[in-house]
């Protein structure tokens, strides 16, 4: 057996068997060491020196050989004392081999992937948390009052434990546009639904007043002036 039959067929069974970043790191490792040392049957490093190698912790270089020999790759016998060198040697992986060791790495095999389940659970609850954490613009509407009343939802609704996304307050905009054309009015849906602790926006039962008492107000200032006069 020789380094390329080697590579091809730890290349095939990593297409049946999941295998760990540091196992795979290991074996290419004792790969080249042993193409060194002319392809002995034993071959001896010690934990300080893969692990340098490999840039990994001696724990983490335990469990990669571990795994190897699980996987019916490598084999090795321990030094009895620290400092003092591990022998190794590779073994040809074959069709059967592989069934065998499937079978006796089924259980780690699931808790590999249950732990890539989770990473990509944890990437999409992050991923979501930054969309609905994303910095709204301030500026909503060219009517100062009409604006503030629109930052007081965002700050109502962030305060009920439902954040608007970007899209969310994009989807209440256009809706309190078909309600409402005036800006009053918006105001008042607005400042209903805060009063009420909706998350949504809802037509209004009855028009506000502030346009009428709005016209009465000009009406008298205009007298006042001419009065004057």
């Amino acid at each position: 057996m020789n380094y390329i039959e080697l590579l091809n067929r730890f290349y095939h069974l990593l297409q049946e068997t999941r295998v760990s970043n540091n196992a795979q790191l290991l074996y290419y490792t004792l790969l080249q060491i042993n193409n060194r040392c002319s392809w002995s049957d034993w071959f001896a490093r010690t934990n300080v020196s893969l692990s340098g190698m490999m840039c990994v912790s001696e724990k983490a270089l335990t469990n990669a050989r571990n795994e190897l020999k699980q996987l019916g790759l490598i084999d090795f016998i321990s030094s009895k004392k620290r400092g003092e060198c591990t022998k190794y040697t590779l073994l040809n992986p074959t069709k059967c081999g592989t069934k065998e060791v499937q079978k006796k790495y089924k259980g780690s095999t699931k808790e590999v992937q249950s732990a890539d389940i989770s990473k990509q659970k944890q990437e999409t609850k992050t991923k979501t948390e930054k969309s609905s954490t994303k910095v709204l613009p301030e500026k909503y509407a060219a009517d100062d009052l009409l604006n503030d009343a629109i930052l007081e939802f965002i700050a109502h609704r962030k305060a009920s434990k439902a954040a608007l996304t970007e899209k969310g307050m994009e989807l209440i905009m256009k809706k309190l546009d078909r309600l409402a054309m005036d800006n009053d009015e918006k105001i008042a849906i607005l400042h209903q639904s805060i009063e009420n602790g909706w998350k949504g926006v809802f037509a209004l039962k009855e028009k506000p007043k502030r346009q009428e008492t709005n016209f009465y107000d000009d009406m008298a200032r205009w007298v006042n002036e001419h009065e004057c006069e």
